[in-house]
């Protein structure tokens, strides 16, 4: 049985193809596209993924998509109705074109795929359903907590629950506007980083600074006793424009001071903020976990969701041996719910047993090229090449001579971080080696 886990026209397009309940490929739209967080139709992913299983479209017993666009408009309409006219941001630019490309999903594939005998059935699962699925069915647990969290599915912001043999259960949730990731997120813009892109960046600068708006960030989240938790909207405005942008509302500006501008200086208030917001972040990830702990009684956890790419806070987690082990995949964000959906549908609809559990043990799910396939491309951009008999005493020569090195080997990873396969090399020895990549790259 082959099962195609699909998502797009939502951010981190991607698709997976599972057989009989086995991974067989995995990739993301934008590594062919070079689109970041791209929108677009998987196309080139989907392709990929039946060329990986020698298969046709037709071959596929289903279509599983990462998201129900039906409960989504039933949830948002009335709240974006009560907010006009500022909710009308939602109805511009992205959103547009995701909603056109739900209601004509099925035209996008025989536009794209034409010629087929038969064009599968699509099935929409929910969206934290497709991140819980991805978490748990890929760890090594025969059973776990499950903590899904990211900025919002159709109406959901986090979802708590656990998983058992073929089967994932919800036990709470906690939904719009209350969402930790779109706090995180506003947070972040109001910094001058990308929404949705540059929180990893703001997770690195909170080690440079100090607690000094710890309590008037403070403010602006409400831990409960339930173990859930409230955002002070007051001070934001996401939660009426979705991916409008200007996602911190006048009175944060007035509590906290003008934005920064996108590439302009960071200062001392920016570190410190970041500081903040890390810590009280961290509190507030502690306080939902030990609460699903309560709830469950179990022994391990899986993450999912975008959330779960805050390495850091994952680690503060692990120290405070709330959970016996913690498992986080390696594409926890939206990437991932193409292989969720697949796995989820597999097991949990048609209970397909999970008796020989295969956790994912590489990232590296995508396409590979071999010698010949990548002397060409280098031959089409006019550059030089030569072939290594021992290419890692050559690349260790460079950095020591303060180069930079792209490194690539290897299947394409799945998830935000390449891992050893696509990376980039240089010196850490050199003090101003940061600042000479950034300028590079």
């Amino acid at each position: 049985m082959y099962i195609l886990g699909l998502n797009c026209f939502g951010h981190d397009a991607s698709s997976a193809l599972i057989k009989d309940g086995v991974i067989l490929a995995m990739a993301e739209e934008e590594r062919f596209n070079r689109e970041k967080h791209t929108y677009a139709f998987a196309k080139n992913a989907i392709a990929y993924c039946l060329k990986k299983g020698g298969i046709r479209l037709s071959d596929l017993d289903k279509i599983v998509f990462y998201y129900n666009p039906g409960l989504g408009f039933i949830k948002r309409m009335p709240y974006a109705l009560i907010h006009l006219p500022g909710s009308l941001a939602m109805f511009k630019g992205k959103r547009v074109s995701q909603g056109a490309g739900l209601l004509t999903m099925k035209s996008h594939f025989k536009k794209e795929f034409p010629g087929e005998k038969r064009y599968p059935d699509i099935i929409f699962i929910t969206h934290h359903l497709a991140h819980a699925a991805a978490a748990f069915f890929n760890s090594p647990f025969k059973e776990s907590a499950i903590l899904s969290i990211d900025g919002t599915g159709e109406w959901t912001t986090t979802w708590l629950g656990y998983g058992s043999g073929n089967k994932v259960h919800k036990v709470k949730e906690i939904c719009w506007p209350h969402s930790l990731g779109m706090w995180y997120g506003a947070i972040t813009e109001y910094l001058g980083f990308k929404f949705m892109s540059g929180e990893g960046k703001v997770m690195g600068l909170a080690s440079y600074g100090k607690p000094t708006y710890y309590d008037k960030l403070k403010k602006t989240i409400k831990l409960l006793p339930d173990g859930g938790f409230k955002i002070d909207t007051s001070y934001f405005d996401y939660h009426i424009k979705w991916l409008g942008g200007n996602y911190v509302s006048d009175k944060f500006i007035r509590e906290f001071g003008p934005k920064r501008e996108r590439e302009s200086k960071i200062d001392p208030v920016h570190e410190d903020i970041s500081f903040c917001l890390q810590l009280i972040f961290e509190e507030a990830l502690i306080h939902i976990v030990r609460s699903l702990k309560e709830k469950t009684g179990m022994e391990n956890l899986v993450i999912g969701g975008g959330v779960g790419l805050n390495c850091v806070g994952n680690g503060k987690l692990l120290k405070q041996h709330i959970f016996k082990d913690i498992f986080v995949h390696p594409a926890p964000g939206e990437a991932s719910t193409s292989m969720g959906s697949a796995l989820y549908y597999y097991h949990q609809v048609l209970n397909n047993p999970r008796d020989k559990i295969i956790p994912i043990t590489t990232p590296f799910l995508g396409p590979e090229f071999d010698n010949d396939y990548i002397k060409v491309a280098i031959a089409k951009l006019n550059l030089k090449s030569h072939l290594s008999s021992d290419i890692g005493s050559e690349v260790a020569k460079l950095i020591s001579e303060h180069k930079i090195v792209g490194w690539f080997q290897g299947s394409m990873e799945c998830g935000p971080r390449a891992l050893g396969n696509r990376s980039i090399l240089a010196d850490p020895r050199l003090a101003e080696m940061k600042d000479i990549l950034n300028n590079k790259v």
